[in-house]
């Protein structure tokens, strides 16, 4: 029997191994979860989060965080900016401002030094180099949101004009999201002349991205807004389209 688990977490190993080999990264996370891999599942949840994310799957992420030690999840600045943003995609409050806390904490230059340095600070770990590049930009999407479901207006919108600033043209994601967020603020506000103004862009943001549900969900909400504007003709062409 002692020598039957290892055996048992060896052939997970090789079975999450496979899995990523050959293209089906959700098999093979499970598998390094069940082999008791933590740091190849993290670094394959890290990895597999731009695809998962077009499809809407945060609940199945949050599922994944959550079999990680949190101790390993405070050395990963990407996977602290991904747990807390898939709290607040599913409904979820409490404990996002830790994580985006524990994701901040890998931003801030230390003390004397200006710029983060060409490598990794010691201790920190990153799989997708691309992901953490675009952090500061992620980071503050999510204090846009956050703001927003709290009910902070102010405060939503100065996040969301950070990401526009920090994000790079390429980054329809972050730029599609944050200027939601902004449309969304405005139409809370009554400002439906500014939302009706700023969600086309958004939306055609989030449909470059590949994010085509939350480019829907955007266009829905265009929609109720023209509509509340008297524009019914246009805002049964934003549901043909």
């Amino acid at each position: 029997l002692r020598g039957f688990i290892p055996h048992w977490k060896s052939l997970h190993r090789r079975a999450s191994l496979w899995f990523e080999q050959h293209g089906t990264p959700e098999d093979a996370i499970r598998h390094a979860l069940a082999a008791g891999d933590f740091s190849r599942a993290a670094d394959l949840i890290e990895r597999a989060f731009p695809e998962m994310s077009r499809s809407r799957q945060e609940s199945v992420m949050l599922t994944w965080l959550k079999a990680l030690p949190e101790e390993l999840l405070r050395t990963r600045p990407v996977l602290c900016n991904l747990y807390a943003g898939s709290l607040m995609q599913t409904g979820v409050m409490e404990g996002v401002e830790a994580w985006l806390q524990a994701a901040e904490r890998w931003l801030t230059p230390a003390p004397g030094q200006s710029e983060p340095p060409d490598g990794l600070p010691p201790g920190m770990f990153v799989a997708d180099p691309e992901q953490f590049r675009r952090l500061p930009g992620w980071v503050a999407m999510h204090r846009a949101g956050q703001a927003l479901m709290l009910g902070k207006a102010d405060v939503s919108i100065r996040h969301a004009r950070r990401v526009l600033d920090l994000a790079p043209e390429d980054d329809f994601l972050r730029r599609g999201g944050a200027t939601a967020i902004q449309g969304l603020v405005f139409w809370a506000r009554g400002d439906l002349e500014a939302a009706r103004r700023v969600y086309p862009e958004g939306i055609q943001y989030l449909r470059r991205a590949g994010h085509l549900s939350d480019a829907t969900g955007c266009a829905l909400a265009l929609a109720d807004i023209v509509i509340t504007q008297g524009h019914l003709r246009e805002a049964m062409g934003i549901y043909e389209q």
